[in-house]
């Protein structure tokens, strides 16, 4: 009787543990969410990298990369309405639905709140890590309002970022414009919009940038606009070309090639992403994620655009493999990576429509691959 008596008291005790193990351990999955989150916008010390590792291909790099570019935005953070639903557990494998909001105050910006709704898979052998991080929508899109019928404008969800996806039927109506035709100083992306009168826009060409404080006077590249070749050079870079017969040829090319082909309105950067329907060789993981900007043409003819958000807390970010995978899903037959980081800006009728306006759209830039009014 002694030992049965014995043994409920430690099964008493068992099930207890459990129970409050249960508590602690969901509010240690909650904390270390809080530190990738927060380290993600560059709140939390670098000091602190070691407690928030995200361990498995590249999300490591994300919290590390991230911690770097946005240190000195950081101002005040808190969290509301963060909220964990369990989803499975395997083994060590603990996945989480965490859900609520990061609310960040910027020096130069009031409290944007950031909706967080990620699928966190957790390995609990230990201290809890995370060992993956995505976006719970992953896998949807929302069909936005556009300036006319003649353009599409989609939000896509994929595993670590928000994508803007934006459609023109007809080629004829994209082209580049530059803030200064001298590039002694560029222009945000919604005044070379107002400048050449275009109902959308996203940036160009990469530029100059010392120190993080260059005025996008300096292009680095080539940059066509209407006809005319406002960056001569020499050698050859990673191009896209629109040119007269409506086609967009990237590739990479020198001037004289470009000539031949009859280009009106081109710019450069990198990498080459996709070719003939084909997808191209590059380092899939270099720079990390980040946020990112394409042009390229689909197999009915038509240019697309998109914008990747980044090194927000609704959106970490997205690899140069990413891009590339998204363009083949979307059906493009070429692609190339543009300027990407805090030049990633779209705007449609004056209006930013990606990000919140803390990471990008503040940056003066050289150029825009511009969108005419419909006729």
């Amino acid at each position: 009787m002694k030992k049965l008596l014995c043994l409920c008291l430690i099964l008493c005790l068992v099930l207890s543990h459990a129970a409050l193990g249960d508590d602690a351990l969901n509010e240690k999955c909650l904390n270390q969410f809080k530190t990738v989150m927060m380290f993600i916008v560059g709140k939390t010390d670098a000091n602190k990298a070691v407690s928030a590792t995200v361990w498995g291909g590249e999300a490591y790099k994300t919290v590390y990369l991230y911690s770097l570019w946005n240190s000195w935005k950081a101002g005040t953070a808190r969290f509301e309405d963060l909220a964990a639903e369990e989803l499975s557990r395997e083994g060590n494998e603990l996945t989480l639905r965490i859900t609520g909001k990061y609310v960040c105050s910027y020096r130069e910006v009031d409290d944007c709140p950031y909706e967080l709704d990620y699928t966190v898979v957790y390995d609990v052998s230990g201290y809890p890590k995370i060992k993956t991080l995505r976006l719970s929508k992953n896998g949807e899109s929302e069909l936005l309002p556009s300036p006319d019928e003649g353009i599409k404008l989609e939000k896509i969800y994929r595993d670590r970022f928000v994508c803007y996806c934006l459609t023109v039927y007809d080629p004829a109506r994209v082209y580049v414009g530059v803030g200064d035709e001298y590039f002694k100083h560029g222009l945000r992306i919604e005044e070379i919009a107002e400048k050449y009168g275009a109902v959308a826009a996203v940036n160009g060409n990469t530029f100059k940038d010392e120190g993080g404080s260059g005025n996008g006077g300096s292009p680095l590249g080539f940059i066509a606009s209407q006809g005319k070749f406002l960056t001569p050079f020499s050698g050859a870079y990673p191009m896209a070309l629109l040119c007269e017969d409506g086609s967009l040829q990237v590739g990479v090319f020198n001037q004289k090639q470009a000539e031949e082909m009859g280009v009106r309105d081109g710019v450069a950067f990198g990498p080459l992403l996709i070719k003939d329907g084909v997808k191209q060789n590059f380092n899939p993981t270099a720079t990390g994620l980040n946020p990112r900007t394409v042009i390229g043409q689909n197999k009915d003819g038509a240019i697309v655009l998109l914008v990747a958000d980044g090194r927000d807390a609704d959106s970490p970010g997205a690899s140069y493999d990413d891009m590339a995978d998204l363009c083949l899903e979307l059906d493009m037959v070429s692609a190339l990576n543009l300027d990407g980081g805090p030049s990633s800006t779209m705007v449609i009728e004056g209006r930013q429509i990606n990000g919140t306006g803390i990471n990008s759209g503040f940056r003066a830039v050289p150029c825009a691959v511009l969108i005419a009014p419909a006729e």
